[in-house]
């Protein structure tokens, strides 16, 4: 896919860019450390995410708190609607 050159930033612009992005994940990052570590954490559930083992994460928060136990496991791999199991 061709870029029109409006579009087309140079070296520097792009360096400029890419450095202004990382700082502000950087920030971003933080700002989230922070919050995840004031949570009470609550409310836990029991999720895989795109390319990761299934762990439990705070409901509220999002932080990884550790991995299921094998009955938590068993529950959320066939104990849900959306199981693949089929017996």
């Amino acid at each position: 896919m061709e870029q029109s050159d409006d579009n087309f930033l140079n070296e520097d612009e792009t360096k400029k860019k890419a450095q202004d992005i990382h700082e502000e994940l950087k920030e971003l990052n933080k700002e989230l450390d922070e919050l995840q570590e004031n949570c009470n954490h609550t409310e836990t559930i029991i999720k895989q995410k795109l390319g990761d083992s299934v762990k439990k994460y705070c409901k509220a928060c999002d932080k990884y708190l550790n991995y299921p136990t094998p009955k938590e496991l068993e529950s959320y791999l066939y104990g849900n609607d959306r199981s693949t199991r089929k017996d």
